[in-house]
This record gives structure tokens, C-alpha cells and sequence, in this order.
């Protein structure tokens, strides 16, 4: 008999196919940068469009020619930074050690005050002189920010609480913290145009489906086959057990992905040149600044998208294509996908 051998396909790293616990992304690891400064951001998804480019990489049948590159757009509002984290090293690993929050002021304070309860205000001296004081117990900073979606035109109003993470030495963090905290941060401060960066984000989800739309099991055509939309056996009688690597039925999409290397080739504050003239589908016009990426992005339109610097920067190819044609876009965008 002829010897069946077929070892297991698929990443074990998106094992089990369940619902993200939550829809903001978090980010638990961060590069190896030595630069100080914020290294993530946040933006929300706002639609796909294209733009022409000039093929470069002299291998590729295209070489020289004009493309058409798929690009996502993502709305990047400023962020407020209310607060720093310290982190302590611990026999249980990395833990926090303190927060230090500054409650903002002015026309949008209405939209913080869930988060913020009637302790008193504190200034940059106190924490200043906290800081100093635990100094010696510190091994990270971090910044605490909150999001603004309500600068935005798709009806959202409360902010998310997200934590960015800082490079450089424990010394230039607790410096660039205190010379961010109670400021607005924008993404220019972080990204700039042509830069390769990290994508994480919620998928759209799509509910309870079977195993062929899960899985992409051939469906059963034979005659003998009662019902064609099933796996023939789901495991032996003895011993009796189902195991992991079958296909079964169960949640499909609202799963949190992460895309690596892919590459900003616009970063800009005129949002009108990029807004189509009844505004992106299922999202509205843009009314801030924004970024262009190359390719697809998870998620649905209106979904909190996570923006990190590359942490496989040993992978990034080199630059295969140039925009040549930055008017097509208005042109052509607004495509919704």
C-alpha cells in the first residue's frame, strides 16, 4: 500500500481561531531602537484607492512602466498625551511601578472625563520630582496617550486609551516623556513618508461559519455522500477523540493580525486632495492628517488600526517602485474596500 504522509499544514500561531478580546490593538513587543522618541501610533482605517507609480526593480516584467499600486488610507488624528508609565523589573518579569496622569483642559476635557475621577491635578514639576525619586527602580517609560476620534467625520466620540512605547536609553525616555506628557502628538513626530512600519489590527469578522469557508475543505461530490458541506470523519472510535488539527465549524474573522514591513508612500496634511466628493464608503471625508500604505490593511472602515516602527528591519526589501503621478489619486480614490 502506498505510504500516505502529509505532515501538518498551517501556523500554529494563529491557533485557536477566536474573537479578539478587544478591538484596540496593543502591541507587547517593541524594536530595538536606539533613537529616542515615540515608536507606535494609532490612526483609523478610512478606505482603499490606487495611484500610478514607476516600476524600478530592473527583474520585474514591468520594469520601467507605470503601475497601478493598491494603496489603504488611514486617518491619523493627533493624539493627546495624559500620562507616563514607569515599569519595575520583578521576579514575575516586567511590571508597572507607577502612572502619572495630567488631566486635559479646555473644549475637549467633556470627552476625557469618564476616564479621569476627582483626584487632584498634578503638574510636570510633581511628577518631575516622582520620577527622580524612583529613579532607581525604573527600567522603562512609556507614554499613555488618548486617541481623538472624535476630529474625525464617522460619528465616533470617545477616545482610547493606548499606550506608546518609547526608544532610546531610560534616561532619554523619562526626558522625552516629560517633554511630551500634556502635549498633542502627531503622527509626523513618529513616521515620515517612504518609511517601512508594522500594521496590527483587528480583521473584519464574519461570524459562525462551516468548514469550508473556514478551512477551505473540498466539498464531497460523490454519490454515496449524504451532505457535501462536511469533513468525512472527524476522527477515529478508538480511541474516541477529536483532534486539533481537524477542521471543525466555529468563529470566523474578528481576529487580531499583524503585517509586517509595509511601506507609507504618502504622509500629508492636505486631506482634501485625497477626499473623493461624497467621502470614502462606510466612512465619511477625511478631516485630518493622513497616510497612505501600500496594500490591504485588516479591518473593516472605521477600525482603530496600530502603527508600529519595523521590528524585522533586517527583511525590508529595498525600494522597488516610485510614485510618479500623486494627482491620481484624487482622481481615482475613495474606493471604500
Amino acid at each position: 500500500m502506498v505510504r500516505i504522509h502529509r505532515p501538518r499544514r498551517g501556523s500554529k500561531s494563529y491557533y485557536p481561531k477566536v474573537r479578539a478580546r478587544h478591538e484596540k490593538p496593543n502591541f507587547s513587543t517593541k524594536p530595538l531602537q536606539t533613537k529616542a522618541g515615540p515608536l507606535n501610533f494609532y490612526g483609523y482605517k478610512a478606505g482603499m484607492t490606487h495611484c500610478m507609480a514607476k516600476d524600478t526593480y530592473k527583474p520585474s516584467p514591468t520594469f520601467n512602466q507605470e503601475i497601478q499600486v493598491p494603496l489603504t488610507i488611514i486617518e491619523v488624528p493627533e493624539i493627546f498625551v495624559t500620562g507616563i508609565r514607569l515599569h519595575k523589573k520583578t521576579e514575575f518579569g516586567k511590571q508597572t511601578l507607577k502612572d502619572f496622569f495630567i488631566q486635559p483642559e479646555g473644549k475637549e476635557a467633556k470627552y476625557y472625563k469618564t476616564f479621569f475621577n476627582t483626584e487632584k491635578k498634578k503638574n510636570i514639576e510633581e511628577i518631575t520630582k516622582e520620577i527622580e525619586n524612583l529613579k532607581s527602580q525604573i527600567i522603562e517609560a512609556n507614554l499613555i496617550a488618548f486617541t481623538k476620534p472624535f476630529k474625525t467625520g464617522f460619528g465616533k466620540k470617545e477616545p482610547e486609551l493606548v499606550e506608546i512605547d518609547l526608544g532610546g536609553k531610560i534616561d532619554e525616555q523619562i526626558s522625552k516623556a516629560l517633554e511630551l506628557v500634556g502635549k498633542d502628538l502627531k503622527a509626523n513626530q513618529v513616521f515620515s513618508a517612504n518609511e517601512f512600519i508594522d500594521i496590527k489590527a483587528v480583521t473584519k469578522g464574519k461570524g459562525w461559519a462551516g468548514v469550508i469557508k473556514r478551512y477551505g475543505v473540498k466539498i464531497q461530490r460523490q454519490p454515496k455522500a449524504k451532505r457535501g458541506r462536511f469533513i468525512g470523519s472527524v476522527g477515529p472510535w478508538h480511541p474516541a477523540t477529536i483532534l486539533w488539527t481537524v477542521a471543525r465549524p466555529g468563529q470566523l474573522g474578528y481576529f487580531t493580525r499583524t503585517e509586517y514591513n509595509k511601506k507609507i508612500v504618502i504622509m500629508e496634511d492636505n486631506f482634501e486632495k485625497i477626499n473623493p466628493g461624497a467621502g470614502f464608503m462606510n466612512y465619511s471625508k477625511i478631516k485630518n492628517s493622513y497616510i497612505a500604505i501600500v496594500g490591504s490593511v485588516a479591518g473593516p472602515s472605521k477600525r482603530l488600526i496600530g502603527l508600529r516602527k519595523p521590528i524585522r528591519q533586517g527583511t525590508i526589501p529595498e525600494n522597488t517602485w516610485k510614485i510618479s503621478d500623486i494627482n491620481s489619486i484624487a482622481l481615482n480614490g475613495g474606493q471604500g474596500k
